[in-house]
């Protein structure tokens, strides 16, 4: 995929630049072909164009990588010239000392003068008063000089090593951005496909209905068997209030019922008369 995207790039640019250079009944075309480019980089995944971002972030490396050996070579130099500063800084000392000692010894005014065991005429310590002074002179100059080259040398090494710092926070920068990019194509991924899902209720529809009917007909098979029991004749045992017995005799309910029957006829009878 990505090998067609670039060859239907290189093939619109191409016949971009072909009307571009064309002009004329061309300009319309030149307006088609930019938005065909347009379209195209619409049409590139935005997973590929994430892995994109994070490839060019990682091509920072090397410039970073080259940065820090320059800045590693520039750390060394002005070490190794700040020792030799050092080293001379202190025989600048020494020497002074030396010229002063020779020149007092010269004020005393003696014909003659001892170093180390050898004598010296006063014109020879001169000679050689001198000779020290002009090489402590041109020593101090050069020291001077290169205080100077270490101290511009610092300098670029301060700025190389902010630049570092600089280049260093701005591709964490990045890096970090990349993943929130990633992160939130994620969520809008798992949004899109929660949003898209369809959920066949069919299934779940038809169970509900099997469970109605089971239902139904355990009902139906529940009262036919309270219908079964009825038919027997048996007395329901598993009733919890016993049935209620007649005690009253037969006999004695038909003489109450025609006893106040005759009661009311002669009454009437003798009402009539």
């Amino acid at each position: 995929m990505i090998k067609k995207l670039v060859i239907a790039g290189l093939i619109l640019v191409g016949g971009y630049t072909l009307v571009a250079l064309a002009g004329g009944p061309f300009k319309y075309a030149r307006t088609w072909l930019a938005a065909k480019m347009q379209s195209a980089e619409d049409q590139v995944p935005l997973d590929l164009k994430i892995q994109h971002a994070r490839d060019e972030v990682e091509k920072l490396g090397p410039d970073v990588r080259k940065c820090m050996h320059v800045i590693a070579q520039q750390q060394v130099d002005v070490e190794h010239f700040q020792a030799q500063i050092a080293r001379r800084s202190s025989k600048l000392v020494t020497d002074e000392a030396e010229i002063l000692k020779l020149r007092d010894d010269l004020k005393r005014g003696d014909t003659s003068y001892v170093y180390a065991g050898n004598t010296y005429s006063s014109s020879e310590v001169r000679s050689d008063l001198r000779l020290r002074f002009g090489r402590y002179k041109t020593a101090q100059e050069s020291l001077k000089r290169d205080r100077q080259i270490v101290a511009a040398r610092r300098k670029v090494l301060i700025a190389n090593e902010k630049r570092l710092d600089e280049m260093l926070a701005a591709r964490k920068q990045l890096e970090v951005k990349i993943e929130q990019l990633e992160a939130r194509w994620k969520t809008l991924q798992a949004a899109q496909t929660t949003s898209e899902l369809e959920f066949d209720d069919s299934q779940l529809s038809r169970t509900k209905t099997l469970i109605r009917q089971l239902s139904k007909e355990l009902d139906v098979r529940d009262k036919m068997l309270s219908a079964d029991g009825k038919l027997s004749g048996l007395i329901p045992v598993e009733s919890s209030k016993p049935a209620k017995i007649n005690t009253v005799d037969i006999t004695d309910e038909v003489d109450t019922f025609f006893k106040t029957d005759k009661k009311t006829t002669n009454a009437t009878t003798v009402a009539t008369k």
